[in-house]
């Protein structure tokens, strides 16, 4: 049953995906001018010769010249004037990252954490996990009021903080271990939930379409799902042997490679949050490096707020 249940939330997706407007930037790279331009309309809500609308596809159209070296597997590797290798290599970062925060590790072994970590019984440990599972889901709708409020950027650094600042409370609560930590240790656990649906779980997912560039999205979009799988692999695998072995020192680990995430993150990610897709492709062929393409974006980003 709990399999069969899953089917119906694709079968109602492909339902959507008869009904769904090919987007403005396809349109256009396969020379469908005119459809390009009703589409944005519509998104746009706007007339086809209103202003913004024909800027728009301007826009459009000088980020498919500036891109026009084709979309090869090699063309990934490759800098070119948009620095599309700069780019794929921050998409495969932040998707690797993701799980670098610990979330899989506790996700998939939370009932295993709360048994052996910090001492619940198995039944209870099953009906704390399931609730985890509900806070999840209400954390999540923070995350779709502030996403475009906060910035990538500033998101990816809260998730990152709060994480990291919750495994060393959990550290520190294990690692004092009594009835009154087991609370604690339970409400930081949640907390870390939170910290990363608000900074992780939905902007992860964004970010990267919104930093690659168009003729090579698709491909680097996969590539870098690869990394998060392959990440995500190892950082699972871990999980019973370090608490096993280490115990509350586990997450230290956790700690640590949260912080250093968020120094990555400050130091090498742009902000793409005030930036329409054309404009990232502009920022990234206009700089010298990553650190000018970083305090540019940085500085648009904060002029639009």
């Amino acid at each position: 049953v709990p399999f069969a249940l899953q089917a119906i939330y694709p079968i109602v997706a492909f339902g959507f995906t008869l009904v769904l407007p090919e987007s403005p930037r396809w349109l256009a790279s396969h020379g469908h001018t005119e459809a390009a331009a009703a589409a944005l309309s519509a998104f746009r809500d706007l007339p086809e010769d209103h202003e913004l609308v024909q800027a728009e596809l301007q826009d459009i159209a000088s980020a498919i010249a500036l891109e026009s070296d084709g979309g090869s597997w090699g063309s990934l590797f490759r800098q070119g004037p948009s620095k599309v290798r700069t780019r794929v290599i921050i998409a495969c970062a932040a998707n690797s990252m993701q799980s670098y925060t610990g979330i899989n590790f506790v996700e998939y072994y939370f009932p295993f954490i709360l048994t052996n970590s910090v001492g619940l019984g198995t039944n209870l440990a099953n009906l704390v996990s399931g609730c985890s599972q509900i806070w999840f889901l209400l954390s999540s709708f923070v995350t779709w009021y502030y996403i475009n409020k906060l910035g990538r950027r500033r998101l990816f650094c809260l998730g990152n903080l709060g994480m990291g600042c919750c495994m060393i409370a959990v550290c520190i609560t294990l690692w004092k271990d009594s009835q009154v930590s087991v609370i604690i240790t339970v409400v930081f656990f949640f907390l870390y939930l939170s910290f990363f649906t608000w900074g992780w779980m939905s902007n992860m997912w964004t970010y990267p379409a919104e930093i690659l560039p168009l003729h090579v999205r698709s491909k680097a979009l996969a590539l870098s799902v690869f990394f998060q799988w392959a990440n995500q692999f190892w950082t699972v695998e871990i999980a019973p042997v370090t608490i096993d072995n280490i115990g509350w020192r586990t997450y230290i680990i956790w700690a640590i490679l949260n912080f250093v995430c968020c120094v990555i993150v400050y130091l090498f990610f742009p902000e793409t949050s005030s930036l329409t897709l054309e404009s990232v492709d502009f920022l990234f062929s206009s700089s010298n490096n990553i650190r000018e393409v970083v305090a540019r974006s940085e500085e648009i980003y904060l002029n639009h707020s």
